[in-house]
């Protein structure tokens, strides 16, 4: 299993890129964040800016949550950061 850190930066980013492109998600984390935390992941939607991503962390999250498995782990991620954040922007799964 990915370490906590991974999985929550992961399903982070998932939720923060989600709507942007239908199927397309970024693969950049937490340390690729300006001094606002603003993401500045958006171009890796287009593959832009891959080598910033190192190969060991994408094939570790790809072999963890298979896309198949995605959902799962968003979702569950999701809902507890509602549990935890209640002024979270994300409300729904779908």
């Amino acid at each position: 299993m990915a370490p906590r850190k991974q999985a929550e930066s992961v399903a982070q980013d998932l939720s923060l890129v989600g709507n942007i492109a239908v199927g397309q998600v970024a693969a950049t984390g937490d340390d690729l964040r300006s001094d606002h935390q603003t993401p500045i992941f958006l171009a890796d939607n287009i593959g832009a800016y891959r080598d910033l991503v190192h190969a060991d962390t994408t094939n570790g999250v790809s072999t963890h949550f298979p896309r198949k498995r995605w959902r799962h782990c968003f979702a569950t991620t999701i809902q507890r950061e509602n549990g935890l954040n209640p002024w979270a922007y994300i409300i729904a799964t779908s």
